[in-house]
């Protein structure tokens, strides 16, 4: 009864002096925009690292990008979830490499770097490399809200020829308050690289399904993150220099002799 009575207010009821119709307008109050949450998918590149004494005793000092030119080098991706409630499901990394390198364009050899293993805590992680075309390329896990496969064309300072890696993290899912996961990836750098040539690296992470187990990618589809770059310079040698006298300082003169140890590395197969 109270209900018919409401409804019968907002039609209108007519007045007994006048016979007009009196509306009442219900009072109705906009909400505030929200967002629908969403997993993070946060990838970091760390470059080469230069090694104390030697790049062979893995002790690392500090990071330029640097490698040796022939060699196979080593870095770190990184793979977090950055959202701050939200979960993500099926973790993956891009990762593009230089195959082509700065000459091998169309029929020119490749001297660039190429992909050798990735690992996480001592064990292979699955990994699919393909070669990007002008025309794209299928993603193996990532795809749009039709379901169909995200097509990768190469990205800036990439080229026709040059590899995609994509790394398929061993989690099904990723909360936002779970330890980082570091990955360590074995890269080649050609014997024929050009020295001193910058050799560009990009990589990416995503979340396959989205922010549910589900494979429902119109509701839900594949979350891509922020792409980060680095770069891998090709050298030929390194040359550290140690003081092996007392306390690391001394006055200066000649009654005061001291030594230095030179300590001189160079890229296999190269002459110097």
């Amino acid at each position: 009864m109270a209900m018919r009575s409401f409804f019968s207010r907002l039609r209108g009821t007519a007045s007994p002096k006048t016979k007009r119709s009196v509306r009442v307008q219900p009072g109705l109050e906009r909400l505030e925009a929200r967002t629908v949450p969403a997993a993070i998918p946060t990838v970091t590149l760390a470059p080469p690292s230069i090694w104390a004494d030697s790049p062979r005793n893995q002790v690392a000092i500090y990071p330029p990008a640097t490698s040796f030119i022939g060699e196979q080098t080593h870095m770190v991706l990184t793979f977090d979830n950055t959202s701050p409630i939200d979960a993500g499901y099926g973790p993956y990394i891009d990762l593009y490499v230089p195959k082509t390198g700065a000459d091998g364009v169309g029929t020119a050899v490749d001297d660039g770097i190429t992909f050798a293993s990735a690992t996480y805590l001592g064990l292979p992680v699955t990994s699919t490399v393909i070669t990007l075309t002008a025309a794209g390329v299928n993603h193996p896990y990532a795809v749009d809200p039709t379901g169909k496969p995200l097509v990768i064309k190469p990205p800036a300072n990439f080229q026709e020829g040059d590899q995609l890696v994509v790394l398929q993290l061993p989690f099904g899912s990723f909360t936002n308050d779970q330890p980082v996961a570091s990955i360590d990836v074995a890269l080649n750098i050609s014997n024929l690289a050009d020295l001193g040539t910058q050799l560009p690296l990009l990589a990416q992470g995503g979340f396959q399904y989205g922010n549910d187990p589900l494979n429902n990618p119109q509701s839900d589809p594949t979350l891509v993150g922020t792409a980060v770059s680095s770069s891998v310079t090709p050298e030929l040698f390194r040359l550290l220099k140690e003081y092996i006298g007392p306390e690391d300082e001394t006055a200066t003169g000649p009654n005061f002799p001291r030594q230095y140890k030179l300590r001189v590395d160079v890229a296999n197969g190269q002459t110097l």
